[in-house]
């Protein structure tokens, strides 16, 4: 008796074989013509339309160059040497305590939450579906 994957190559040998031994013929003159008239007639335009995160996004990134323009105009000179003062002592205490470990520890953090995001998103979703 023969198996199944002998029955389904034997089926897909006589297709091939059909395919190749069954004449050609062309297609008349207009055919591509009126079908491709057809399918014009029935596509459908798209249209530009803009979701809520196109409007959200615009209004939160003008609204930061905004706030960047307004703090550049508005904020006396005193408190920007006043931040770069303290940025300046941050950095000569940061020479003395080694951040390495904190920064291994944050990348490996990072990487096992990248790797645990892809992981719950590759999974194939449950689709529930109510029948009544």
């Amino acid at each position: 008796m023969a198996s199944n994957s002998e029955h389904n190559r034997k089926a897909y040998f006589d297709l091939e074989d059909a395919f190749q031994t069954y004449p050609k013929i062309s297609a008349p003159a207009n055919f591509s013509k009126s079908v491709m008239k057809n399918v014009h007639a029935s596509a459908t335009k798209p249209q530009f339309r803009l979701s809520w995160i196109d409007y959200a996004l615009t209004f939160f990134v003008t609204s930061m160059i905004g706030l960047g323009l307004f703090l550049w105009q508005f904020i006396p000179t005193q408190w920007i040497m006043l931040v770069r003062f303290k940025a300046f002592v941050l950095w000569e205490r940061s020479i003395r305590f080694p951040f390495t470990p904190i920064l291994f520890v944050g990348c490996a953090l990072v990487f096992l939450t990248i790797s645990f995001v892809m992981v719950i998103f590759r999974r194939p979703r449950l689709i529930i579906s109510l029948s009544e």
